[in-house]
């Protein structure tokens, strides 16, 4: 399934919101944690976007093609490394963005973090699963929960904006220097201001694979309605789309007189 920002119009409910701020909160420390990096010195070396994976977070995996990742500064003893990075929206043209996200890893990974005092072996209990896991929310109402995904990745890579055009670099001491870094700060800042627009136009959609349950064709029923499934089968035949007649509106030709 996938869902936008607005893809279920201007009446999202408070649930809706509620869910939007909560994923919003565990996208932006997902990231947060993604800046710091602890590792070997013998494998610590300099460069931009080089790391094929930089934490153990598959929701960071799923969000890394829509980010640039930058390596600004080293500090540690001389066996251990930790590295700071500096992460921010990628450049990318305007238009539709996809997601996708393994739902079993997200739904844990949310869990834990909205949830710290469970082991890693232990899940909520039935309680809270039913009335405020995402998983059930996603599974009852899969557009305004997909709408909430897509909408929390925006406001994620907009907070990246805001925080990257306020942070101030120390400036250096000779005036050649400054003027340089000025300069810089500059071409820095249209280079966001350009991200911005492109983000105001762009659209996230959010999938998930690897959902449960897993249905096969011949067991879907009405009780599944409207719910957030997987669907197993073989696709036999496919034809094109048919226009259907929705509503019609007719006009006399001699009188002109219309008839809804």
């Amino acid at each position: 399934g996938d869902g936008v920002l607005g893809g279920c119009g201007s009446d999202l409910d408070n649930r809706t919101y509620l869910f939007v701020a909560r994923l919003y909160s565990f996208f932006t420390k997902t990231i947060e944690s993604a800046e710091t990096v602890a590792e070997d010195s013998s494998t610590a070396g300099g460069g931009n976007d080089t790391d094929s994976t930089i934490t153990g977070s598959k929701t960071f995996d799923s969000l890394r093609h829509l980010l640039h990742v930058e390596d600004c500064a080293t500090n540690g003893s001389t066996l251990t490394t930790r590295r700071r990075r500096r992460i921010s929206p990628r450049i990318m043209s305007e238009g539709r963005r996809v997601i996708q996200f393994d739902h079993n890893a997200f739904d844990a990974e949310l869990n834990r973090y909205e949830l710290p005092q469970l082991r890693p072996e232990e899940r909520p209990n039935d309680e809270y699963i039913q009335q405020h896991s995402f998983g059930s929310f996603l599974y009852h109402l899969p557009e305004r929960a997909l709408a909430a995904v897509g909408c929390a990745i925006g406001l994620t890579l907009t907070e990246l904006i805001r925080r990257s055009l306020n942070s101030c670099p120390t400036a250096p001491v000779g005036r050649q220097q400054q003027q340089q870094v000025q300069q810089m700060q500059q071409q820095e800042k249209m280079g966001y201001e350009n991200i911005r627009r492109i983000l105001d136009v762009t659209r996230y959609y959010a999938r998930f694979g690897n959902v449960y349950p897993l249905v096969r064709m011949v067991d879907i029923k009405t009780n599944l309605a409207y719910r957030f499934i997987t669907v197993k089968g073989h696709v036999t035949k496919a034809k094109p789309k048919r226009l259907r007649v929705v509503t019609a509106d007719f006009q006399c030709g001699k009188c002109g007189e219309q008839f809804p």
